[in-house]
Parts: C-alpha cells; sequence; structure tokens
C-alpha cells in the first residue's frame, strides 16, 4: 500500500519519474535547495557545526528550505520516502552527535530562513528557526527591547527553543 502512495505521489510532482534516491526527489520537486557531498554549499553546512561530532557525520544529501511551504514538500517527500532519516538544524550548536546533523539521511539546513522582525508596537519577535540569536539581539536592540534566549554567540533559535531536542 505504501508503494503505491509513494507511486502516485512521485507521479505528481514535475521531472520526479528520473530521480531514484529521496535526495533527487527532493532536488526535483524543490530545485535548488539540495547539496551534494564535495559541493562548496554541502561542505560549507558540514564544516560549520560547533561540535567535531557533528562535523564528522555525512548526510547523503543538505537541503536547505527558505519558506515554511519549502519544508512541508520536503516533509511530505521524505515520509513518502520509506525509511529515509533526517536531522535538523538550526544554529548546529548542540554537541552531541546526532542533534543536527545525520549519517546516511538528510540533513534539512534551517540557516537560510533567519529573518528577526518585530510586530508594530515592538512587543512581539518573530524569530525564523535557522536565526542566531547574536544576530536577533542586534536586530532587536535598534529598537531598545531584548528577547530570551543564548547568551554565547551562534547559539541557534530553533535548537534553543525546543531545548535540542531530538525525536525518534
Amino acid at each position: 500500500m505504501l508503494r503505491l502512495l509513494f507511486r502516485a505521489f512521485a507521479a505528481s510532482l514535475p521531472a520526479i519519474a528520473v530521480a531514484t534516491s529521496p535526495c533527487q526527489l527532493i532536488d526535483a520537486g524543490i530545485p535548488g535547495r539540495v547539496s551534494y557531498p564535495d559541493s562548496n554549499l554541502y561542505n560549507s553546512s558540514i564544516t560549520s557545526y560547533f561540535s567535531g561530532q557533528e562535523r564528522e557525520l555525512n548526510p547523503t544529501c543538505v537541503f536547505e528550505p527558505v519558506t515554511a511551504s519549502e519544508i512541508s514538500q520536503f516533509i511530505k517527500i521524505v515520509t513518502a520516502c520509506n525509511g529515509t532519516q533526517f536531522a535538523i538544524r538550526g544554529g548546529g550548536h548542540t554537541l552531541w552527535t546526532g542533534a543536527a546533523n545525520i549519517d546516511c539521511g538528510i540533513t534539512m539546513d534551517m540557516r537560510l530562513m533567519n529573518d528577526t522582525t518585530l510586530s508594530q508596537d515592538n512587543q512581539i519577535a518573530h524569530l525564523e528557526p535557522g536565526a542566531r540569536y547574536h544576530d536577533v539581539y542586534h536586530e532587536v536592540v535598534k529598537h531598545n527591547v531584548t528577547v530570551m534566549g543564548g547568551r554565547v554567540p551562534g547559539i541557534g533559535v530553533g535548537g534553543f527553543a525546543s531545548g535540542g531536542e531530538c525525536w525518534s
């Protein structure tokens, strides 16, 4: 049944018929957001982790969304690929292996989603999941306000707000 659902889903996406791996399916469905080993974007993502344990992991590809819609598409594609594992990276500052990167899976690197915006009355801050607190503080101080968050440069909003949790 799952195989039939996957085939129906894959057939509904443009240019997917020739894709064979989950990374290729994502690349075909959301062009320009996937990087592969030995590319500059991939290497830049992997080498920028805070901990050596995370830098040592080698995902099959890295997906870098810029909108919530792309994240939604990614989740639909990955869940249609039976058994495909993925990790979500906010700032990439967590120390333990596998918190924000994965071996032989897909890493969704949220760092391109890093905007900080304030409501008109400066009472509510909207922080995107790839933002880092040192950038957030720099933005909100312009309006003489602050937010609660990490105090060390490089701490990511997504991991800090979720407690750096991983779910299986």
